[in-house]
């Protein structure tokens, strides 16, 4: 079905504003960045409240307890909600406890995990509460001028807060493999002891549950745009390609798992094994999806993606398509400039968002700016279709076919969103080539405060 683009764009709008001047429509949100802090990156706390306009937040940290105070203002009828952001510093390890004054009920949770030398590092990091395939976890000592933890053959044990691991061996190199015991969610101590050495680390390991929403300071959301096989014009059988590695000598445990493969023997997709290389096509996500991979390990995890148009082998391998991690997605606004909007080709932009604001959904305002500096805008629905904990690795999605009748553009994306990216693929008809466009800066439109004289 067609849609008159001005029409869509009209009950669009709309619905934003009177989200946006909805009390009742702010989900209450917090969030802290960086997602996953360390003791070495300063945290700062970003909330949201309504009808506060230009008052100062307060904010008490006791310990692991965080207290933020916005001081009441007046407004009728309500404000758009405001951003507040309030630096916290750098701060020790641990869990932490977000609360807003006047709520029983905490306004989030996060993790600083501890990035100073260690008497010894456990890989995972974090590992499941529930564990159908008990996981090994894999103990170094922190520092590589120390002795190795255990000699191979010996005498070694291993405490998890005090409850000690039923299945110990170590390697040749002196590294110690232990299945962790049963605990509560959180973080734990970890200690090792041999017949004359013992060591132990604080907030070493932490136990996750599955079945609970993920915290986002433990995993990051890894998006893979597209992992889809789908027919397309001209006989054209389009189908992704993906690869996930890990080059790690110690197993890792992400939160889900993409692989389209029915899972007979858990663990699947979540768990990597030591120098894994995975490897799959197609998929049942062409609005994307996100791999939920742990803070301390994800950034030594390798991704690839490529997308073929198998029905034409032969012409080339195919358009790599990036795989985005949470540092490389943008904070609402995102620049495409230089895109190539003319006949013989088709255009489409897609968006990607986690995170919306608002408890209604996510959209979209797309402005393409022509060569003469005239603008149109586009606003684009988002929405997605999942249930349950599944939610959380999909993204809020939305599509927009473009003119071809513009010559070279630059295209604006605005988001509703903490979270977002953004690609082009621009198609010839003739031979079914794919040149990808993807956004940079951060700057949003030229026009987003002041008139440039385009018309909408």
């Amino acid at each position: 079905m067609q849609h008159n683009p001005r029409t869509r764009f009209t009950r669009v709008a709309v619905f934003a504003l009177s989200l946006l001047f909805s009390v009742s429509a702010l989900a209450q949100f917090a969030f802290v960045r960086p997602s996953g802090p360390t003791t070495r990156t300063p945290v700062t706390l970003v909330v949201f409240a309504t009808c506060f306009y230009g008052k100062t937040p307060l904010t008490e940290v006791s310990g692991y307890r965080i207290r933020y105070y916005v001081p009441p203002g007046m407004c009728d009828p309500p404000w758009p909600p405001e951003r507040f952001e309030i630096p916290l510093g750098l701060l020790p390890a641990g869990e932490y406890r977000v609360e807003e004054a006047g709520r029983n009920e905490p306004a989030m949770t996060f993790v600083v995990r501890d990035a100073e030398p260690r008497p010894l590092t456990v890989t995972p990091f974090a590992v499941p509460i529930t564990q159908l395939a008990p996981i090994q976890a894999r103990i170094t000592g922190g520092n590589s001028q120390l002795e190795p933890l255990c000699l191979q053959g010996g005498v070694c044990r291993v405490w998890v807060d005090g409850v000690e691991s039923a299945n110990v061996r170590v390697d040749a190199e002196g590294h110690v493999w232990f299945v962790p015991p049963p605990g509560p969610r959180g973080l734990h101590s970890v200690a090792v002891e041999n017949a004359s050495l013992r060591r132990e680390a604080d907030n070493a390991i932490y136990y996750f549950d599955r079945n609970a929403p993920p915290d986002r300071s433990i995993f990051e959301r890894v998006l893979f745009p597209l992992l889809t096989e789908v027919p397309g014009l001209n006989n054209s059988l389009w189908r992704t390609e993906a690869t996930i590695s890990n080059p790690l000598p110690a197993y890792v445990e992400n939160y889900n798992e993409i692989l389209p493969f029915l899972c007979i023997d858990y663990p699947c997709g979540e768990r990597l094994a030591p120098g894994e290389l995975v490897k799959f096509e197609g998929g049942d996500y062409p609005a994307g999806v996100a791999l939920l991979a742990p803070w301390a390990e994800s950034a030594k995890l390798s991704f690839g993606l490529r997308g073929r148009d198998v029905s034409r082998a032969a012409a080339g391998y195919g358009t790599e398509i990036p795989v985005v991690r949470e540092s490389e997605m943008f904070h609402e606004a995102m620049t495409m400039l230089e895109v190539p909007l003319q006949a013989g080709y088709r255009s489409k932009l897609r968006i990607y968002a986690f995170d919306s604001h608002y408890q209604g959904g996510s959209g979209a305002v797309v402005r393409i700016f022509r060569a003469d500096g005239t603008f149109m805008t586009r606003s684009v629905e988002m929405d997605r279709d999942c249930t349950g904990r599944e939610c959380h690795a999909t993204p809020w999605y939305g599509e927009l076919d473009l003119p071809s009748d513009l010559g070279r553009a630059d295209v604006y994306v605005k988001v509703d969103a903490e979270l977002a990216w953004s690609f082009i693929s621009v198609t010839n008809n003739a031979t079914q080539q794919v040149t990808l466009v993807t956004p940079d800066g951060r700057g949003g439109a030229p026009c987003d405060l002041l008139p440039c004289g385009g018309s909408l």
